[in-house]
């Protein structure tokens, strides 16, 4: 069953008792299913990092168990945020692995009314190819940045 990216890093109970990661601080952990594979997914506010652990529950071969997808920020200042890096597994690229952190880390700066720093090319590019007024009004310009 597919679930919603907001159903997917919305934390439950069990979850926030449970965690794979006891040294990070996750804000929420689930499972996620995309094509018949399942990754464990979460935020670790901490690392400032959304991530996607591939491999050991997936079937996909040249994989090493444990591989982890990642969507790196840091908050510049109060209420700005500069999404620098999504970095993908090889073995995983062009399967829509980037495109699920993209959507789940805009989402949540969404909700925290941040302005935007989109650093990484792959954000710039997934705004630009989604151009929801929830996206593209928080991004800051060039000139806006300093």
């Amino acid at each position: 069953m597919i679930r919603t990216l907001r159903q997917w890093f919305r934390a439950s109970d069990i979850w926030k008792k449970r965690s794979l990661y006891k040294s990070q601080r996750l804000i929420s952990m689930t499972t996620h299913e995309r094509g018949g594979e399942q990754y464990i997914g979460w935020h670790d506010e901490k690392e400032c990092a959304f991530c996607l652990k591939l491999g050991e529950l997936s079937k996909c071969d040249n994989v090493k168990a444990g591989d982890t997808a990642v969507l790196k920020y840091q908050w510049v200042r109060e209420g700005v945020a500069d999404l620098f890096h999504t970095g993908v597994p090889k073995a995983y690229r062009g399967k829509g692995i980037a495109k699920i952190l993209a959507q789940t880390a805009l989402d949540y700066m969404v909700e925290r009314d941040a302005k935007l720093i989109l650093s990484c090319s792959y954000l710039e590019k997934y705004v630009k190819d989604n151009p929801l007024p929830q996206y593209t009004e928080r991004v800051l310009s060039n000139d806006d940045n300093s």
